[in-house]
C-alpha cells in the first residue's frame, strides 16, 4: 500500500513537470507589433523584419533571440520583470531608457543601440559583448550591486559611466566613454583601450590597467587603488592633463604614466616610468617610492623641474631613494602596447616588421633581390640602391600583401659600376621605419 502511494506520488510529480514543460511557448515573429508576456521557459525568436511591439513581461528563464538581419526594436520592455536572456545576432534597438533587473543576461554578437539611459538594477546581471560586436549605449550608464560587463568588441558609452558597489567591467578591446567615468568601489580590469573623453574619477575600488587607459580631462584617484601595468595617459586637451592622487597608485615594471601635472598627497609605489611636463607637487602626507631595500625603481621625469636636488617641483612629501630622476621622451600612445594587452587587442596592433632574410644575387648582369619579412598588409617596401655605399636612392616600391616572400629584378642598374649596394626600407602603416641589412653585388 505504501509502495503504491509512493508510485502515485511520483506519477503526479512527473505529470506536473510535464505540464510545466509543455506550457512553455516558443514564439516566432517575422516583424510585427504584437505584445508578448514571456514567462519562465518561453522563447521569442525574431526571425526577420522589424519587431516593434511591447514585451510586457520577461521572466527569469525566458529567452529572446534576434536573427542575423532581423531587428528587435520594442516600444518597451516593462520593468521590473526584466530578468530573461537576450541573444543578439542582428540588431537590438531601444529608443527610450532601458532598465534591467536581477539575473538579466545579454549576449551580443551583432549591434545593440540604446538611445536612452541604461540602468542595471538588481544583481547578478551579465552583459557580454563579443569580438566584432558593437554596443552603443548613448545615455548615462549606471551599474549597481554585483552586475558586470565583459567586452571583447567595441562599446561606446554616449554619456557618463558610473560603477557602484561590487560591479565589474572587463575590457579586452575598445571602450569609449563620451562623458566622465566614475568608480565608486567597483572593479575595472582593462586589457584593451579604455578611452574617456571626460575625467576619470576613482573614489574607491580597484582599477587594473594592463594596456591603454586615456582620459582627456584628468585622472583623479581620491581613495581608490590603481594598478598600472600598461600605459596611463592624462591628456592636455581639452583638459589640463592633471593626475591627482590621494589614494594609492602602483606602477608596474616597465609601465608608463604620462601627464602634464601631478599632485600627490597619497601613495605612489612600484616601478616603471612617469613623465610630466607641468608642475609636480607632493605634500607632507604624500609618499613616492618604497622604504628600505627594493628592486623596484621609479624613473620620474619632470620637464619643468628647476631644483636638481628634488624630484618634484614642490616637494615636501616623502620621496624614497628608489625614485630616480631620468629624462626621457613622452611615448606615442598609438605605439605603446604592453604584454598585458589581450589577444583581441594584440590582433588589432600593426605588427612590427621582422626581417627573415634578404639576399641579392647576380643573374646575367641583372641584380636579383630576394627577401622575406613578417609585416602587416599595407607595409611599404622601398627598394634602395647606391653606387658608393653612402648615398641611397629609392628605385621602386613593393606593397606588402599576404605573401611570405618577395622578389625584384633591377633592370635599370648601371652595369658598368664595379659594385652596387642595396637595402630595403620598410615603412609600416603607423609610419614606423625599419631598414634591412645592406647587400652588395659586383
Amino acid at each position: 500500500m505504501n509502495r503504491n502511494s509512493t508510485l502515485i506520488g511520483l506519477f503526479c510529480l512527473l505529470s506536473i513537470l510535464q505540464s510545466n514543460t509543455s506550457s512553455a511557448i516558443n514564439y516566432v515573429d517575422n516583424g510585427s507589433s504584437t505584445n508578448y508576456a514571456l514567462n519562465t521557459g518561453d522563447s521569442l525568436h525574431i526571425a526577420s523584419g522589424t519587431y516593434t511591439g511591447t514585451i510586457t513581461s520577461f521572466s527569469t528563464g525566458a529567452k529572446i533571440s534576434v536573427a542575423f538581419a532581423a531587428i528587435f526594436q520594442p516600444a518597451a520592455i516593462s520593468f521590473p520583470n526584466v530578468r530573461g536572456t537576450i541573444y543578439v545576432y542582428g540588431t537590438f534597438r531601444m529608443s527610450a531608457d532601458f532598465r534591467t533587473n536581477t539575473g538579466f543576461r545579454i549576449y551580443n554578437y551583432g549591434v545593440v543601440s540604446i538611445n536612452g539611459n541604461t540602468i542595471m538594477s538588481g544583481s547578478t546581471q551579465l552583459w557580454m559583448n563579443s569580438y566584432g560586436a558593437l554596443m552603443n549605449l548613448n545615455g548615462d550608464i549606471s551599474l549597481t550591486n554585483d552586475n558586470s560587463i565583459v567586452n571583447q568588441g567595441t562599446i561606446n558609452f554616449g554619456a557618463n559611466l558610473t560603477m557602484t558597489g561590487t560591479t565589474s567591467i572587463i575590457n579586452k578591446l575598445n571602450i569609449n566613454v563620451a562623458g566622465n567615468y566614475q568608480n565608486n568601489g567597483a572593479v575595472l580590469t582593462n586589457q584593451g583601450k579604455f578611452y574617456v573623453n571626460g575625467a576619470i574619477n576613482f573614489n574607491s575600488g580597484l582599477v587594473y590597467n594592463h594596456c591603454r587607459m586615456i582620459a582627456e580631462s584628468g585622472i583623479y584617484n581620491t581613495s581608490g587603488q590603481l594598478f598600472n601595468y600598461g600605459f596611463l595617459w592624462s591628456k592636455s586637451s581639452p583638459g589640463t592633463g592633471a593626475l591627482v592622487n590621494s589614494g594609492t597608485i602602483t606602477n608596474g615594471p616597465g609601465s608608463v604614466i604620462l601627464a602634464i601635472s601631478l599632485n600627490n598627497t597619497g601613495t605612489i609605489n612600484g616601478g616603471g616610468y612617469m613623465h610630466f611636463t607641468g608642475v609636480t607637487t607632493t605634500t607632507n602626507s604624500g609618499t613616492t617610492g618604497a622604504a628600505g631595500i627594493t628592486a623596484d625603481t621609479i624613473r620620474m621625469f619632470d620637464a619643468s623641474r628647476s631644483n636638481v636636488l628634488t624630484i618634484y617641483d614642490n616637494q615636501t612629501g616623502t620621496v624614497y631613494p628608489n625614485v630616480k630622476f631620468q629624462a626621457f621622451s613622452g611615448l606615442d600612445s598609438n605605439k605603446a602596447y604592453f604584454g598585458g594587452c589581450s589577444m583581441e587587442m594584440v590582433s588589432q596592433i600593426p605588427l612590427a616588421v621582422n626581417w627573415n632574410h634578404f639576399f641579392v644575387t647576380l643573374n646575367d648582369k641583372t641584380p636579383s633581390l630576394d627577401w622575406s619579412a613578417k609585416a602587416d598588409e599595407g607595409t611599404r617596401f622601398e627598394i634602395q640602391r647606391s653606387y658608393d655605399g653612402k648615398n641611397f636612392q629609392t628605385i621602386d616600391l613593393v606593397i606588402a600583401n599576404n605573401a611570405t616572400g618577395y622578389k625584384y629584378n633591377d633592370l635599370n642598374v648601371n652595369t658598368k659600376s664595379a659594385i652596387v649596394y642595396y637595402r630595403i626600407l620598410a615603412v609600416e602603416t603607423t609610419g614606423t621605419q625599419k631598414f634591412s641589412e645592406t647587400r652588395t653585388v659586383r
